[in-house]
C-alpha cells in the first residue's frame, strides 16, 4: 500500500479488520500491521498462530520473517508491555524519570530530601540522599505508578497536567479512578532558540497546545481537565484580540473538550519538575569534515568519475550534459 494518501491508514485498518475479522479479539489483536496472538497454552498457540497464517495467505497478504516473533511470555505492543500478569508500563514511558540527573545544587533537589533545602544548611550530598534519590526515581517509574488508560463510560476524567520553564515544557497525564489520581504517562521536551524568546503567555500556551497534540488520541472527543500554575490561562479564550501565532493556538484550542483549573506552584510540582529536565531532541546532524575529504578521494580515484571530475576542474574540454547525466555505468 503506498504512503502518503490521507485514507492509507483508515483503509488498511479496515483490510486487517475484514481479513481478521472473527479472530478479534478472543484469538488476536491488531493494529494495522502489528498483530498479536494471546494464548494461554502452546498448543493453543499453534492453533490459533495457523489461524492467522491461513487468513493472511487466503488475502494475499505476506509476513516478513525478521518482523515477527514467536512464542514470547513477555512483548511490548502499542506502547505497552504485555506479560501474563497482565499490562505493564513501556520503559520509553518513563524515560525522562530513569534518566533524572543527579541533583548537583540546591534547586535541583528533589522535594522529599526537604533537610538539603533548609534556608542556611550547607549543601552535602551524602550516601544516604544519594539513595533517596535513587528511590524516588524507581519509585515514580515502575508499577502500579503508571497505570493503564481506562475508557470505559464511567471513568474518571484525565488530566493534563502543564508547565514551562526558561529551558523545557513538561506534562504528566493523570485520570481519576476509585483509588484517587493515577499516572499513565510523563513526557517533556527542550525549547528551541526561538521559543525561548516567547513571552510569559505564549510559553505557558505552548505545553498545552504541544502536549494536547501529542495525547491527541486519549483527549479527543471527550471531557477532561487541564491544571496550571499560570492563571491567565483559566480561561485562554478570553484573550483580548489575539493575533498571529496564538489566534492561532486558541482556533486548534477549539476542538477540544476541557476546563481549565489554576494550581499554585507550591503545589503543581509534578508538571514543574518535568519542565526543568527535559530529553534531548536531535533535530539534525552535523556533517563533519572528514565527510567532504572522503567523497572527494573517491571521486579523484573513481574510474569513471575521476576523468569528468578533473575536466570539470580544469574547464578543459568541459565535461558535456551528456557526461554529467550519464548513470554510472
Amino acid at each position: 500500500m503506498p504512503f502518503g494518501p490521507a485514507n492509507v491508514l483508515a483503509t488498511f485498518q479496515r483490510l486487517m479488520q475484514t481479513v481478521l475479522q472473527d479472530l478479534v479479539p478472543s484469538q488476536c489483536l491488531i493494529y494495522l500491521d502489528d498483530i498479536i496472538v494471546h494464548v494461554p497454552t502452546i498448543d493453543e498457540h499453534n492453533s490459533r498462530l495457523k489461524h492467522v497464517f491461513e487468513r493472511l495467505r487466503m488475502a494475499g497478504l505476506k509476513l516478513k520473517p525478521t518482523k515477527f516473533v514467536l512464542l514470547k511470555r513477555e512483548l511490548s505492543f502499542l506502547g505497552h508491555s504485555i506479560t501474563p500478569a497482565g499490562v505493564k508500563t513501556d520503559g520509553t514511558k518513563v524515560k525522562q524519570v530513569v534518566d533524572w540527573p543527579v541533583p548537583r545544587s540546591v534547586s535541583e533537589i528533589a522535594s522529599p530530601l526537604h533537610q538539603l533545602t533548609e534556608k542556611g544548611k550547607k549543601f552535602v550530598w551524602t550516601a544516604e540522599c544519594h539513595a533517596a534519590f535513587n528511590t524516588l526515581e524507581d519509585k515514580l517509574s515502575s508499577p502500579p505508578i503508571l497505570a493503564f488508560p481506562d475508557f470505559s463510560p464511567s471513568a474518571g476524567p484525565f488530566i493534563l497536567n502543564t508547565d514551562a520553564s526558561d529551558l523545557a515544557i513538561g506534562t504528566v497525564l493523570s485520570q481519576k479512578s476509585v483509588n484517587g489520581e493515577v499516572v499513565f504517562a510523563y513526557a517533556s521536551r527542550r525549547l528551541d532558540k526561538r521559543e525561548m524568546h516567547y513571552c510569559t503567555t505564549r510559553r505557558e500556551m505552548l505545553p498545552l497546545v504541544y502536549f494536547l497534540e501529542h495525547f491527541h488520541p486519549y483527549l479527543l472527543g471527550k471531557p477532561f481537565k487541564v491544571r496550571t500554575d499560570y492563571q491567565a490561562l483559566q480561561q485562554p479564550c478570553n484573550f483580548r484580540e489575539p493575533e498571529g501565532q496564538v489566534a492561532r493556538w486558541l482556533e486548534y484550542l477549539q476542538d477540544y473538550d476541557f476546563d481549565c483549573i489554576y494550581r499554585p506552584g507550591s503545589r503543581h510540582a509534578n508538571a514543574d519538575a518535568l519542565s526543568r529536565f527535559s530529553t534531548e531532541t536531535v533535530n539534525a546532524m552535523l556533517s563533519t569534515p572528514s565527510v567532504g575529504a572522503t567523497w572527494t578521494h573517491y571521486q579523484v580515484n573513481d574510474p569513471y568519475i575521476s576523468n569528468i571530475y578533473r575536466r570539470q576542474l580544469d574547464g578543459n574540454p568541459k565535461p558535456t550534459g551528456c557526461e554529467l547525466e550519464r548513470r554510472y555505468p
